[in-house]
């Protein structure tokens, strides 16, 4: 083999080959005469050599340290949030309870222009006399 890395290709949408990029290169092909390979057996021999690699021990158990320490600062992580959303849970609960109570109560507009409750005879979107006296006090302030 060149060296290359290896692609798939299909071939007539049954068929599936592993190819050497060195053949197929044109600026930088390598000229490798490295035959297609079906997939399913290439498969076969890298799940074979998976079969026969072995971890050195101390290795190993350094691996086996990391994950579980990895694994614990992750659940630390996860229980931490999952606290403050339950936090903010309880307190949306709360907010939505007193929200319904003052609604079912007519303490709540259902209008979304009005400021006032239901129950007040006046309530609309338009500003008010005191809003409009100081928008027309100050238009007309820097005028003499």
């Amino acid at each position: 083999m060149c060296g290359r890395r290896l692609s798939l290709q299909f071939s007539k949408g049954t068929y599936t080959y592993f190819y050497c990029l060195g053949q197929k290169d044109r600026r930088n092909g390598t000229g490798c005469r490295e035959r297609y390979v079906a997939a399913d057996q290439l498969e076969a021999e890298v799940e074979d050599l998976y079969g026969r690699l072995e971890v050195p021990t101390d290795w190993a158990e350094g691996l086996r340290e990391a994950v579980a320490a990895e694994v614990a600062s992750r659940h630390e992580d996860t229980t931490a949030e999952r606290d403050l959303l339950a936090t903010q849970h309880e307190r949306l609960e709360s907010e939505r309870y007193k929200l319904m109570e003052a609604y079912y109560a007519n303490a709540i507009a259902t209008s979304p222009c009005s400021g006032a409750s239901r129950s007040a005879s006046v309530s609309s979107c338009a500003p008010s006399s005191h809003a409009r006296a100081y928008s027309t006090g100050a238009s007309t302030a820097g005028r003499t």
